[in-house]
């Protein structure tokens, strides 16, 4: 497996999370779970978000955004994709069983589930 590069991850790119400035570019909120990874992570984490917020076409928007940025291809996508989707289920599952504040969320939050 091929790997991505070491970046920022914000773990958390969805539609909620974009604020569209006309004026001048997107901007990205929510910054709460951020880390420093392998990049491709934070991609899976965004696809699976899209398509989790019924936005399958935005998936798609947002992976030739992606590629087209990365210049490199992007290879094992499903191993990221599925990573992402545990991290997920994991943070559901803490959120549930501890409360959201044990993942350092607000205390109204179960991540989707």
């Amino acid at each position: 497996m091929a790997p991505g590069r070491a970046g920022v991850a914000h773990w958390d790119l969805h539609p909620w999370n974009v604020i569209d400035e006309r004026a001048r570019c997107p901007v990205v909120i929510d910054w709460t779970a951020t880390t420093v990874t392998d990049t491709w992570f934070d991609l899976g984490a965004s696809l699976i978000l899209w398509v989790s917020n019924r936005l399958p076409e935005a998936r798609t928007d947002h992976f030739d955004a992606y590629r087209t940025e990365a210049g490199d291809p992007i290879e094992d996508l499903d191993f990221y994709e599925a990573m992402a989707a545990m991290r997920r289920l994991f943070g559901g599952v803490v959120a549930l069983l501890r409360g959201p504040q044990a993942l350092g969320m607000r205390s109204e939050a179960t991540m989707g589930v």
